[in-house]
């Protein structure tokens, strides 16, 4: 191979990997500030520089204080109970704020927990009925 072309293989190379380091970058940074529950809790650990504000403030997306909660040194959060919706979680201080993450909620559905009992029923009467056949044939 000519070294023109390897040259070119070499920077075309370089620069797909330049981008794909690039692209993985930017989508961890987006996962630090999304995230997801299917059941309306989320845990906010404690971190060092939390010590400085005075109040965890849960707003949903039309910016309405949903919750608020103090600030306890070394505490972290478990935060249960929450409806379908995005909320913003946000650190307060009188000076100042810290916008920590963005949580979308979205509960499973009640038609697949309706499925998942029925189906936990027909197993439960095949039990039974396996046992009390069996029990008349001895």
């Amino acid at each position: 191979m000519s070294r023109p072309a390897t040259l070119l293989m070499t920077t075309c190379l370089t620069s797909l990997v330049v981008i794909a380091l690039a692209t993985t970058a930017f989508a961890v940074t987006a996962a630090e500030n999304e995230r997801s529950s299917r059941d309306g809790t989320v845990e906010v650990l404690w971190e060092s520089g939390y010590a400085q504000y005075d109040t965890l403030l849960i707003a949903s997306a039309r910016g309405e204080t949903v919750a608020q909660y103090p600030v306890i040194e070394g505490q972290n959060w478990v935060i249960t109970g929450m409806e379908d919706g995005r909320y913003q979680f946000i650190l307060e201080s009188q000076s100042s704020s810290k916008f920590l993450f963005t949580l979308g909620v979205t509960h499973y559905s009640l038609s697949a927990a309706f499925s998942l009992f029925v189906a936990g029923l027909v197993m439960f009467l095949y039990l039974l009925f396996t046992l009390i056949k069996g029990e008349r044939s001895d």
